[in-house]
């Protein structure tokens, strides 16, 4: 079964019934649970878990039998940090990573599916994966990335794949 890695922007759009989004988002991770394996990564959690004073309380809002729980392969933080170098490179100014460029590098190296309203999830690693230069699709077979499925951003659908 294929998985989908659920961003965090979506899981609070639900979890605050946002005027804007809940019903999108909520709606977007009703259609992927039914069809494929549901994942968040450390990084979701932490970024979830702000909105919660007591662990026990985000346990039972991300349920395991709803949300496979999964570390950040090594892969990604590979692809990640190949991402963030290339952004510098372009004349980016951040001095760190940002939690979206690991989300969306554990999509692509996991071959995941991504459900995001937020396009830095995956616009360095999309620079990186999607390029389709040579030198962008070498890094994405290295870091053991080949293509990334977007589900949503907003109300588009993306495919990017190298």
């Amino acid at each position: 079964m294929t998985a989908v890695l659920v961003d965090s922007n979506v899981l609070l759009d639900v979890m605050t019934e946002d005027p804007s989004w809940h019903s999108w988002s909520a709606e977007a991770i009703e259609q992927a649970a039914d069809r494929y394996r549901l994942v968040i990564n450390p990084v979701i959690y932490a970024e979830v878990f702000i909105r919660y004073s007591r662990i026990e309380k985000l346990d039972a809002a991300l349920p395991k039998t709803v949300f496979d729980r999964e570390p950040i392969p090594y892969a990604a933080a590979f692809l990640a940090a190949k991402s963030f170098l290339a952004s510098r490179r372009r004349g980016g100014t951040r001095r760190s990573l940002l939690p979206d460029v690991f989300i969306g590098a554990h999509a692509a190296v996991g071959g995941y599916r991504l459900i995001t309203r937020d396009w830095r999830a995956i616009a360095h690693i999309s620079q990186v994966v999607a390029d389709r230069s040579r030198l962008s699709c070498r890094l994405a077979r290295e870091s053991g990335a080949g293509s990334l499925s977007v589900i949503g951003i907003g109300v588009r659908v993306r495919r990017i794949s190298c």
